[in-house]
């Protein structure tokens, strides 16, 4: 129960950064939900093959190497995917402090 709200809730996420910031264009809602599903699978194979490296820069940075991690990836997966578009690179780093937060907030709460 708790992966399917967890990713109902990440994909409004992803769909939501248009809202945001200006600098993020989403095509539709297919494009952003295939921008969530890369992300998610991504995520998944870093963490396999660097989850321990990951947590340890977590603590490190004192979650800041989270907002990074998200910033590339959020820029790696918008290239893969179709109908994503970002005008600079500080509309990226904004998107992947917004997903940043909202994935912190979203893991306090469940």
């Amino acid at each position: 129960m708790g992966f399917i709200l967890k990713s109902i809730m990440g994909s409004l996420a992803v769909l939501s950064l248009p809202y945001f910031d200006r600098g993020i264009r989403i095509r539709d809602s297919r494009a952003g939900l295939k921008l969530f599903a890369v992300m998610v699978g991504i995520n998944f194979i870093l963490s396999l093959l660097l989850g321990g490296l990951l947590k340890i820069t977590y603590w490190l940075t004192l979650g800041t190497g989270y907002v990074v991690v998200n910033c590339i990836l959020l820029g790696v997966c918008a290239d893969l995917v179709d109908g994503i578009e970002f005008d600079s690179f500080f509309s990226i780093f904004r998107g992947g402090l917004i997903l940043s937060i909202f994935w912190i907030l979203l893991s306090l709460l469940i």
